[in-house]
């Protein structure tokens, strides 16, 4: 196949594909207009799936460095090996970074929300004198992202929901193929090719078990109310289940339930309809021979319904049933006016940490200043009790009255 063989790659599937190709077009070894290594062939030699070896060469066709004739099967290196033509760089898209996520935020969110890290994130791009391009990735014409890295901008930012979706990992292609820096925020095995910024659930699982461990809880449960797989999930489970084997208690398998609910957004009625379905899920291990003592969800704003839940079973939610959540967003939601009981302790992922390490690990690459192999950041997320911040405001107050 070549001399492109000889460079030692480290790189995802998919992406040993590309890169292979994509050297070997430069080091003169595929010429335009000469037919690519059959996907078998390819398949093979670099010990790939033919349908990764498929997807890759789509990436490739997409960049425009491989060609397929209408009706052909066999497919071409591009007559012009260039990526897709585009407008010459200038020196403002030499000096900008694109965002792909939300688009324009219409104002800064909750500081605990996901999306506060696009928004911080622009700020300190823009703060360090680069230009700030967002990229809205539910717009219609986002799936056609392949001319804007061909333009070559100083680099790629991708948030946690765009990293993962299918156009987001389409821009992640593009940007490989045509040597453009990109990071991502987000820990998925798709991504294991990527420069990636990830809150350490694990840690974060494992400290929040701990602590209602400390405050003698012994029966504890994971309420995950998701469907399908979510890594980040998995990762907070096996925190959960290291904290449960080194005390030495009993393991109960994972209660998982629908979404149960379209929105976190709910009115008086839409959260009454939510907790009655979440008391029923509950209820046998809430009112069994050996009831639950602790509980652990997902986000805060579902420790706040579970807490409405218990009380419909007739108990008390911060006593009988220690709930923590997390995101530290617990006050930000309408459902904490409805059912007023913090969660007993949270986790902070430290937003703007992330961001700055997203900035951070972009700029290094950009400099040349990591190694070659992807790069995998974690930021430790805190731990919050609620009524440990109650007290210490309360205590500030007074101090300040009594001077």
């Amino acid at each position: 196949m070549g001399s492109a063989t000889m460079e030692p790659i480290r790189r995802s599937p998919r992406g040993r594909v590309v890169s292979w190709v994509t050297r070997a077009i430069r080091a003169g070894d595929l010429v335009g207009g000469s037919p690519v290594p059959s996907e078998r062939t390819l398949a093979e030699c670099l010990q790939v799936s033919r349908i990764t070896v498929k997807a890759a060469l789509d990436d490739l066709q997409r960049a425009g460095l491989v060609e397929q004739p209408a009706g052909g099967r066999i497919r071409r290196v591009a007559a012009s090996t260039a990526p897709t033509a585009a407008p010459a760089n200038s020196l403002v898209l030499a000096n900008t970074v694109a965002i792909l996520g939300a688009g324009r935020l219409p104002g800064r969110p909750p500081a605990n929300w996901d999306s506060s890290i696009q928004y911080t994130v622009s700020q300190m791009l823009e703060d360090a004198g680069h230009h700030v391009l967002a990229v809205n990735s539910r717009a219609p014409d986002a799936g056609d992202l392949g001319s804007l890295v061909a333009m070559k901008p100083l680099g790629v930012l991708l948030t946690y929901n765009a990293a993962e979706s299918e156009r987001g990992q389409a821009m992640i292609a593009e940007c490989q193929v045509n040597g453009v820096p990109v990071v991502a925020y987000g820990d998925e095995p798709a991504l294991a090719n990527v420069d990636r910024v990830n809150s350490d659930h694990d840690a974060g699982a494992y400290e929040l078990t701990r602590h209602l461990i400390s405050r003698s809880r012994k029966r504890l449960l994971r309420l995950w109310r998701f469907t399908g797989e979510h890594h980040w999930l998995d990762e907070r489970s096996r925190g959960f289940e290291r904290a449960v084997a080194e005390h030495g208690l009993e393991l109960l398998p994972a209660l998982r339930t629908p979404d149960l609910s379209a929105g976190d957004v709910l009115d008086a009625e839409g959260f009454a309809h939510v907790v009655r379905m979440l008391a029923g899920y509950l209820s046998e291990f809430v009112l069994g021979a050996t009831p639950i003592d602790g509980l652990m969800v997902a986000t805060d704003v579902h420790a706040i319904q579970a807490a409405a839940a218990l009380r419909l079973l007739g108990k008390t939610p911060g006593r009988e049933v220690l709930i923590v959540g997390y995101d530290n967003s617990y006050a930000d939601y309408t459902d904490f006016q409805l059912e007023p009981t913090p969660p007993a302790a949270t986790m902070d992922k430290g937003n703007t940490r992330i961001a700055r390490e997203l900035v951070s690990l972009l700029l290094d690459r950009v400099a040349d200043r990591v190694p070659a192999e992807p790069q995998r950041r974690m930021v430790k997320p805190s731990l919050i009790v609620p009524e440990q911040q109650n007290t210490q405001s309360e205590t500030a107050s007074v101090s300040r009255s009594i001077e």
